[in-house]
């Protein structure tokens, strides 16, 4: 058994890891040609392009890997049924449901590196890319963050989050109305709080408002500089502990919280795809049957596995816009998939 496991782990992994590599490489490349010239412009090194695809690569792999293993898997399966080597083992007895658990061993080993290349290389590797990328007072534009009673508005943060530019922050009261206005062109975090520089608060009242203005204002209560980094970066730049530090603390940004929570659920299925992968291109061996041959077991796989990465798709844009629950968008797509592949898989031990 041992000899088989090891066989078929080499036959798929062989394929999913050629089809991973001649994918990457051709994203890899075209993302290049479309940014070489900012890359030099901006840099004006070879030396930085390859920096720049460095940077590219753990997202663009961690994005194809349920892809690859799909076609991986299916072309592993379509050329063992055009050997022969699977009547083979259906004449020892074995059913189409313990053929494709040969396969396991080697998905839950791209399933672990799935795992941390989403939790924890891509997400570092994006933030590192952000920072050697973009100016250092450059966030992609205004931001604004939302706490208890207040909202905040800053131009610009700097790349350790300890300086922010253009700060502009609206207290309200408990029903929401809005009682002062804080404006400030600099806000520093020293020592452990935050200090505005060139202040100016207008405070708002049924009749009148009054506005004063301060060379040097402390900012109590301000965000640690760690949480607005965390706010303003893209979920997808965020390890898992982290999406649940941001929704734990009592700052949020424009976004949702759905986003995270979505982001974060996601982040528990996303290497499991693999797995469903696998069992969709198990469907493969219908090609033993009379029905079809090997290729119409493909044509289905390939089906199933594009029609599961839409479905995919759409649930997380919906569990993002708050229409479906964090956990039901995440884990529904998988389920629903899992139990079509168990069902050919089970009808064909028939």
């Amino acid at each position: 058994m041992r000899v088989l496991i090891g066989y078929f782990g080499w036959v798929l992994g062989v394929r999913i890891l050629s089809v991973l590599l001649a994918f990457a490489a051709l994203l890899v490349l075209m993302d290049l040609i479309d940014n070489i010239e900012d890359i030099l412009e901006r840099r004006g090194s070879v030396a930085d392009v390859v920096l720049f695809a460095g940077y590219r690569v753990p997202t663009i792999v961690e994005r194809l890997i349920p892809l690859s293993v799909l076609i991986g898997s299916t072309m592993g399966i379509l050329a063992l049924a055009n050997h022969s080597e699977l009547i083979v083992l259906r004449a020892t007895g074995m059913s189409p449901l313990r053929i494709a658990a040969l396969g396991i061993p080697a998905c839950l080993m791209v399933v672990l590196g799935h795992f941390i290349l989403a939790d924890r290389v891509a997400p570092a590797s994006q933030q590192a890319f952000i920072e050697w990328w973009e100016p250092l007072l450059n966030r992609g534009g205004t931001q604004w963050l939302r706490g208890e009673d207040n909202l905040v508005r800053i131009s610009e943060v700097s790349r350790d989050g300890q300086t922010l530019m253009g700060l502009s922050f609206f207290e309200r009261d408990e029903a929401g109305r809005l009682i002062a206005r804080v404006t400030a062109t600099t806000a520093k975090f020293e020592g452990s709080e935050w200090q505005l520089y060139d202040a100016a608060e207008t405070i708002l009242s049924q009749t009148s408002s009054e506005t004063i203005k301060t060379a040097v204002k402390p900012w109590p209560g301000g965000p640690d500089p760690q949480v607005i980094l965390d706010l303003i970066a893209r979920p997808e730049q965020l390890s898992k502990g982290t999406l649940g530090q941001v929704l734990s603390v009592d700052w949020s940004s424009s976004a949702d919280p759905s986003v995270y929570s979505t982001e974060l659920a996601r982040r528990s299925v996303g290497p499991l795809t693999s797995l469903v992968m696998m069992l969709i291109a198990a469907s493969t061996i219908r090609g033993m049957s009379r029905s079809g041959g090997p290729q119409l077991g493909a044509a289905l796989a390939l089906v199933l596995g594009l029609t599961f990465l839409v479905v995919d798709g759409m649930f997380a844009s919906l569990g993002k816009a708050g229409v479906l629950g964090p956990t039901f968008a995440a884990w529904t797509p998988l389920f629903i998939f899992t139990g079509i592949s168990a069902f050919f898989l089970f009808r064909f031990e028939r």
